[in-house]
């Protein structure tokens, strides 16, 4: 066939690459190893070079033609009429034709060699990607420019070998951004940003490819991708898919979880503490085995507890209609919007639940530092006891000391690993505690009108005893409860001492409440 050729670009491809940012540069290499899934790979080799400016991708599958690089060239950027799934049964991702356009705007030169299998034709084209865009980063046209190319001898022992290798020379300005160190300057301290470059391209390989999970018990749930896998490594390192939690709080029901015409499986984890780093926490929707977009809590609210949350949405069918051209967004249909309700209304549930968990171990007998007053309302048996309900109904396994031959009347235990609480044999004396200045008080809930309670509205001290009174209005917000017990505390130890007269005493008590209104309303 006629060298030199030239590349085919519709309006939509240009607009893409027009709007690229040094952001987007691990989704641009992330397309490359996208086409070599499609290409049937079962191992892709990645070789980075940032002192050279080289970046290498190498994979063992089917390989090209001097035919099948000519319509690499020709028809990039208009849906490609294939099958749905390649000869291993994968399903087919590259929709159309993004693939190796996206990494234009990020090297000087895009350079591949090509060789399919039972032949030692080995086809190669140099691209001079530099050319394609002027100093403000805008698209040329691109019919112009002329692609050198052709094809060579390969060797005899490689016949029967198929392979596809790329090689991506010189950094733009684009590229020198993503690794300069001034990147993360600004981001917070558990910030993805704060990588160096490398480590942060490999991140978001991680999470977007279609790799193997490191945890086996995440595959086994979520269930093996349609095909062989694919390996990929980086610098002979494997990628893996990383989870940031190993307790399972959720998943789906039976062989798939269902929204109108969207199939789906889940997992929701949790470690019990925020997930680091920050970019890790919440759901990451997979589609055609594929990462899309950042993760995301759904619209879910600044629950005080989804921090501590993420997980997997592996979407089986129903969506890849709606996937954008770049495949970092779907586009709007109802099912969708009734899926992303479906998760939102879960992570709040979770949230919940988590900071229930929470307020219980402020009352287990091992929990040793003691240094704030929780949920007053669990020193109430009744209301403790309906919190512990919930969470059983929700996959937590509730046992009674007595049943497990424990001696504790006065502490709840909670196994966050294990999803177990055991209630104390008699919780009708479940007493917390809390530690001020160095000594340890007991807890305990009472209940009095603090309208016409004139010294001691809100809480009494009796030897090591705080006895809360649980109708006082500032304490109703357990996120602010420690405060004000802490605060009466003190007032109620400087009265005592008589270093604070009784009239000033009373009148800052009362001046509390009216100053400390905006707190004074549930949570």
């Amino acid at each position: 066939m006629d060298w030199p050729k030239h590349i085919s670009v519709d309006k939509r491809i240009v607009q893409i690459l027009s709007g690229s940012t040094y952001e987007n540069y691990p989704k641009a290499v992330r397309e490359l190893i996208t086409n070599s899934y499609d290409a049937d790979a079962t191992e892709v080799r990645i070789t980075f070079d940032e002192l050279k400016q080289t970046i290498t991708v190498s994979d063992d599958g089917t390989g090209m033609s001097e035919n099948d690089l000519d319509l690499y060239f020709r028809i990039a950027g208009r849906h490609r009429e294939k099958t749905p799934q390649t000869k291993s049964g994968r399903d087919i991702v590259g929709q159309f034709g993004v693939g190796f356009l996206a990494i234009f705007p990020f090297c000087n030169e895009f350079r591949i060699e090509s060789k399919r299998k039972g032949t030692d034709e080995v086809v190669f084209a140099k691209i001079p990607t530099a050319r394609y865009f002027t100093v403000e980063n805008r698209l040329v046209d691109v019919n112009k420019i002329e692609i050198e190319g052709g094809t060579k001898a390969g060797k005899a022992a490689d016949k029967e070998r198929s392979y596809t290798l790329i090689e991506l020379k010189g950094f733009t300005k684009l590229t020198e951004a993503f690794f300069s160190k001034e990147y993360g300057l600004r981001a917070k301290k558990n910030s993805v940003a704060k990588y160096d470059g490398f480590r942060r391209l490999i991140w978001q390989l991680e999470e977007d490819l279609p790799l193997r999970y490191e945890d086996t018990t995440i595959e086994e749930i979520i269930g093996p991708a349609n095909g062989a896998p694919m390996r990929v490594f980086a610098n002979d390192k494997e990628l893996l898919r990383r989870t940031y939690g190993k307790t399972i709080f959720e998943k789906h029901q039976g062989s798939y979880q269902k929204c109108g015409r969207i199939k789906f499986r889940y997992v929701i984890l949790t470690a019990y503490k925020s997930v680091q780093p920050a970019e890790a926490r919440f759901l990451k929707i997979r589609n055609l085995n594929i990462g899309v977009g950042d993760r995301t809590d759904f619209g879910s609210g600044t629950r005080s507890r989804v921090h501590q949350l993420s997980g997997e949405v592996y979407i089986l069918e129903g969506l890849n209609d709606l996937i954008a051209v770049n495949r970092d967004q779907f586009n709007y249909s109802a099912d969708y919007e009734d899926m992303k309700e479906f998760f939102a209304t879960r992570l709040r549930r979770i949230s919940g639940q988590l900071e229930e968990l929470h307020d219980l171990d402020g009352l287990s007998s091992r929990n040793e530092s003691f240094s704030r007053v929780g949920n007053v309302k669990l020193l109430d048996p009744d209301k403790m006891r309906k919190m512990v309900n919930r969470l059983g109904q929700s996959g937590f396994t509730v046992k009674t000391a007595s049943n497990v031959g424990r001696a504790s009347n006065a502490s709840i235990e909670v196994d966050r690993e294990n999803k177990t609480i055991t209630l104390p044999a008699k919780s009708d004396t479940l007493y917390g505690k809390v530690e001020v200045h160095g000594i340890t008080y007991t807890l305990k809930l009472d209940a009095w009108d603090w309208h016409t309670e004139k010294l001691f509205p809100a809480c009494r001290v009796e030897g090591l005893t705080i006895i809360i009174n649980r109708t006082y209005p500032l304490f109703q917000q357990r996120k602010y409860t420690d405060i004000f017990v802490k605060l009466h505390m003190l007032l109620i130890e400087a009265y005592g001492k008589g270093t604070l007269p009784r009239n000033s005493y009373v009148n800052i008590i009362n001046k509390i409440l009216i100053y400390f209104n905006d707190y004074t309303k549930g949570d």
